[in-house]
């Protein structure tokens, strides 16, 4: 799979994630933790996205370790 096919894939899957959390009535005032779980690589790329990076610089990030948690926060513009 190809960089940006994988960038575009898992971005996806965020974007999915905070609409269908954002439907959520129950959700709205408290803050909702998602767990990913996959390979390296595409867990490096997606955070390039999160970053702001292109994702083909994903192995300038520090290197994942196998079961290594690492927090990616998005912020969103308050447009």
């Amino acid at each position: 799979e190809s960089v940006n096919s994988a960038l575009s894939r898992t971005t996806q899957l965020i974007l999915d994630l905070e609409k269908e959390f954002a439907n959520d009535a129950d959700n709205r005032s408290t803050h909702t933790i998602v767990l990913l779980i996959a390979h390296g690589d595409v867990l490096q790329i997606l955070q390039t996205a999160f970053a702001k990076m292109d994702g083909k610089r994903h192995r300038t990030l520090p290197h994942l370790e196998t079961a290594s948690p690492r927090e990616l926060i998005f912020f969103k513009s308050n447009n």
